[in-house]
């Protein structure tokens, strides 16, 4: 969801839950996921809290997509070392 699209009306609307959580995508992969309890798409958004680990910028530089109503997925181009991930997903009514 694009914070462009997120509409006045959307915000008044209250939120229904917040969900935060950590998970690793470790050395050697580009790309992993992290579960959570399902939530409507439409009416969602991702943000990313932070990242941190021992390598360089495209190693700790990631992009998270909410991928289905209860998966998170994260990806990067280097892969040199494990990348820790934190992330909320905040559900509007």
């Amino acid at each position: 969801l694009d914070y462009k699209d997120m509409s006045i009306s959307r915000l008044k609307s209250g939120v229904k839950s917040i969900q935060r959580g950590t998970f690793t995508v470790t050395s050697g992969n580009a790309s992993g996921t992290d579960m959570i309890t399902a939530v409507n798409t439409a009416r969602s958004e991702l943000h990313l809290l932070g990242s941190e680990g021992s390598g360089g910028v495209t190693t700790l530089f990631v992009k998270l997509v909410l991928t289905n109503a209860t998966t998170i997925t994260a990806t990067r181009n280097g892969t040199g070392a494990d990348v820790n991930i934190s992330w909320e997903v905040v559900e509007y009514f």
